[in-house]
């Protein structure tokens, strides 16, 4: 679903060279570390990466990785951004959570009317479920074409 996704100014942890399990690893251990001091509970969470991932090597990449700015933490040391409005083709998930080669492969390439809005990153946003699993979406910016 192409949807207007709001601004959203958030705290983040950046991890470079990082993807796949290690990452997710590194991600988790974030969020138990927060939860673990009472911190940024029950607020989604948010992934954001700026480069089309498809082009860039393990060794350059680079994941910012965090929760809305609004929660407390009087951590300094993360880093504030703000993630753009705009329009963005997203999928929801519940439990495992998908990839976005399977939005470029299965969505984007098909389309006639949006293409990918280089300009704006990747975002993914997850949060808890009341059984402690996860749900969310991912979120590809895109502007007609």
């Amino acid at each position: 679903t192409v949807r207007t996704l709001p601004a959203v100014k958030l705290r983040y942890q950046r991890f470079f060279g990082q993807s796949g399990a290690t990452l997710s690893l590194a991600c988790n251990a974030f969020i138990c570390e927060r939860e673990r001091a009472g911190l940024a509970r029950g607020t989604p969470w948010y992934g954001v990466f700026d480069e089309d991932p498809g082009f860039t090597g393990e060794r350059e990449y680079c994941y910012d990785f965090g929760f809305g700015a609004d929660a407390p933490d009087g951590d300094q040391t993360l880093g504030l951004r703000l993630l753009p409005t705009g329009a963005y083709a997203c999928l929801d998930f519940h439990g495992e959570w998908p990839r976005f080669r399977a939005m470029y492969e299965d969505w984007l390439e098909r389309q006639a009317v949006w293409r990918l809005d280089a300009t704006r990153p990747h975002i993914q946003q997850v949060e808890r479920d009341g059984d402690g699993g996860w749900r969310g979406w991912l979120a590809l910016p895109v502007k007609k074409r």
